[in-house]
């Protein structure tokens, strides 16, 4: 093997040392170029929330922001002072991660808060006032502002976020269940109101107000019956598309027909027209119905519709779709001139079936329904003989025969008693003919069955969509 000489041996020295040195300084360069882009973020943070800050301020009217950091680990402080006349704000950044900081002031109050590694950062202004948060403060909490408090009253003695005492106008909403479902988060104030939350942070609280729920303003509508899903609040344009809505109002005037006590009337249109509400498809849309019960008595003889048509006409006049009269003669009855807008029943019925002869004669009404008392009933009021032969009744407690009507014999039966959803509803649904003298058994309806249902609802579609 050859030696090498000693000018080689120095020379390869020297180009590793030049080498060594060459990579020495290139670690300090990405070591610099490493740290400036940690600089770099903590800066882009804070100048994204100054340009956001600056923004609400500069709205007009209320507004809310939402940012998304890119650092997660990082801590937020935001502090004020008064500087003679005017507020002096500086918002404080520190980023966990590179032990770099930054911060920005402001010529105006932003309300002292701190928080940490929140993956986002509201900004608020309500009024003249802007709060910097990642989440509402529970009570208990330490505040310096209504603002900053989930209920929006910050406690003047205690400096405590606590409920306000009084229910403020627009929050209150009479009748919002508090059962912790959707839209059940309201409180009772002092004086016993029911009221909604006050802040909108989140879609479980808002300030709205709705069809007695409480709504956050971003989904202002409550939704009782959506085409999918649960009862819950919508934004507007989804409450257009995806809850079923009224298309237009069905009003049915309510009168008295020679009632001499009016509150006895009122007792019992009350509970009948609960009935209407609860059992008829209008139940699926509820503001549809627009039920408008008058303080009127209208005096005629039941088969004088006429006369009780005119008496709404002048105590009230024509906007409606259907009339129906509580008659409170001992009448063991009652009727519906079907493509007429009236019907009527009596006070003579028996108990069982007294209070749903106003859905039994308003369904041949505004829902086109058959009698199920007998085929010859059904196929003559329209219905085809197919519906008939898979609806008809099941007799029972020694009943052979369905030919009821007027003061004629009936029995009947549920087609499944047990079954909730077998929509048996008054004579229409099954079975209530009256008896001799109007005594004796009846059915005891729960809902309209499949059929006429369905009927119902194809003839309401108009209102209810």
């Amino acid at each position: 093997m050859k030696s090498m000489a000693a000018t080689e041996i120095i020379l390869i020295i020297g180009t590793l040392v030049a080498v060594g040195v060459v990579l020495v300084q290139l670690r300090g360069v990405f070591y610099s170029q490493e740290l400036l882009a940690k600089e770099e973020v903590v800066t882009s943070f804070a100048k994204d929330l100054e340009d956001i800050i600056d923004k609400a301020a500069f709205s007009t009217g209320d507004v809310d922001f939402v940012y998304h950091p890119l650092i997660k680990k990082y801590y937020v402080n935001v502090s004020s002072a008064l500087k003679g006349a005017n507020y002096v704000s500086q918002v404080l950044i520190y980023d966990k991660i590179s032990g770099k900081s930054t911060s920005f002031y402001k010529s105006f109050e932003v309300i002292d808060n701190n928080f940490e590694d929140c993956d986002r950062i509201l900004v608020i202004k309500k009024e003249s006032k802007i709060l910097l948060t990642c989440r509402c403060h529970e009570n208990g909490e330490a505040c310096k502002d209504d603002l900053i408090c989930c209920s929006v009253y910050c406690n003047e003695t205690s400096k405590r976020c606590d409920i306000p005492p009084v229910c403020p106008e627009s929050l209150k909403c009479p009748g919002t269940p508090m059962t912790g479902g959707p839209g059940d988060n309201a409180w009772i104030d002092i004086n016993g109101v029911t009221c909604c939350p006050l802040n909108n942070i989140g879609d479980s609280s808002g300030p709205i107000c709705s069809s007695k729920r409480c709504c956050p303003t971003h989904k202002p509508v409550w939704c009782k019956r959506p085409i999918q899903s649960d009862p819950r609040c919508m934004s507007e344009s989804e409450y257009k598309t995806d809850c079923k809505i009224c298309k237009n109002s069905f009003i049915l005037v309510v009168v008295a027909n020679n009632y001499a006590d009016m509150n006895a009337y009122k007792a019992r249109v009350n509970r009948e027209m609960q009935i209407v509400r609860d059992e008829s498809p209008f139940r699926e849309c509820p503001d549809c119905l627009d039920i408008k019960i008058l303080d009127v008595n209208c005096q005629a003889n039941y088969n004088s519709y006429n006369s009780i048509i005119n008496c709404v006409h002048s105590n009230y006049g024509t906007n409606y779709n259907l009339i129906y009269a509580a008659n409170a003669d001992n009448w063991c009855n009652g009727y519906s001139l079907v493509g007429f807008p009236f019907t009527i029943c009596g006070n003579g019925l028996p108990t069982e079936i007294k209070d749903i002869c106003a859905i039994h004669e308003i369904g041949h009404n505004a829902g086109d329904l058959c009698d199920e008392y007998g085929y010859n009933y059904w196929t003559s009021e329209g219905c085809p003989a197919s519906g008939w032969s898979e609806y008809n009744l099941v007799a029972s407690g020694g009943c052979t025969s369905f030919n009821c009507g007027g003061s004629q014999s009936c029995c009947g039966t549920k087609l499944k008693p047990s079954d909730s959803s077998d929509r048996t509803v008054d004579i229409m649904g099954g079975g209530g003919g009256m008896k001799s003298g109007c005594s004796g058994a009846y059915v005891t309806p729960a809902h309209f069955r499949d059929y006429n249902y369905n009927r119902f609802k194809t003839s309401i579609s108009g209102y209810c969509g």
